[in-house]
């Protein structure tokens, strides 16, 4: 695991559709509002989905171009407005091919923030665990079915073995709403509820939008940050407008 001050942290699923960049797009802008130094990256050369989800539209520069050796890595960052930077893949080359790249290129992202938050691609292959291996924290994403939480779990027992850190299930997308008890349990399962208007303002791609008002999913997210990032998010401390 990586010992330094930058904090390395993952949103990986085995499979697709469970909402992990949505969920990486939040927790980014969560902690930026609170005034943390965050750079949010997109791994996934399947669904370079982050520059969509926050209104970058076709970026001329991406972390693709950073991996071919095009440019540094500075000149594909971008600042969003939402106060975190931005390092998004590219929307046309799925360059899958690149991905073992990443690893040798993690420091140089420790000179751009003190937390980097990267959405992973979503598959479960050892070239994605053994970089998760190497993240101070991981959130390995599910939606409510049974078959996507069992594979999540497995995902989770293999990454263990390679990293027995922290690492936490997020099963995303619960309906009916759960309790506020339910948003976590002793073995560091965090439940999100689906959330209409959340969901409407992601399709957009105006997801930041949402940060002045509490919806139910950024509510959930927020209580999550609360118990993982104790050290960053201090007991009874607003983010942004959301519960207090």
């Amino acid at each position: 695991m990586m010992k330094k001050m930058t904090e390395y942290v993952a949103l990986a699923s085995p499979k697709g559709g469970v909402g992990k960049t949505a969920l990486a797009a939040s927790i980014a802008l969560l902690l930026a509002r609170e005034g943390h130094d965050v750079l949010l990256a997109d791994f996934n050369f399947s669904s370079p989905d982050i520059a969509l989800h926050l209104s970058i539209n076709n970026p001329p520069q991406t972390l693709t171009d950073v991996l071919k050796g095009h440019i540094p890595l500075n000149g594909a960052l971008y600042s969003h407005k939402a106060g975190l930077k931005v390092l998004p893949a590219s929307q046309h080359s799925h360059s899958h091919e690149l991905f073992p790249l990443l690893h040798k290129h993690l420091p140089y992202l420790a000179e751009q923030a003190d937390i980097i938050i990267a959405d992973f691609p979503s598959r479960a292959d050892a070239q994605v665990l053994n970089l998760l291996a190497t993240f101070d924290k991981s959130f390995i994403v599910s939606s409510n079915d049974r078959t996507s939480q069992r594979r999540a779990a497995e995902f989770e027992q293999n990454l263990r073995k390679l990293n027995p850190g922290r690492v936490f299930h997020i099963i995303n997308q619960v309906r009916p709403l759960p309790s506020p008890e339910r948003t976590s349990d002793v073995h560091g399962v965090f439940h999100v509820p689906f959330d209409a208007e959340f969901h409407e303002a992601l399709h957009k791609g105006n997801l930041h939008s949402l940060f002045n008002k509490p919806t139910p999913a950024l509510n959930y997210i927020t209580l999550i940050l609360r118990k993982v990032f104790p050290e960053r998010i201090k007991p009874g401390m607003k983010i942004g407008t959301l519960i207090s």
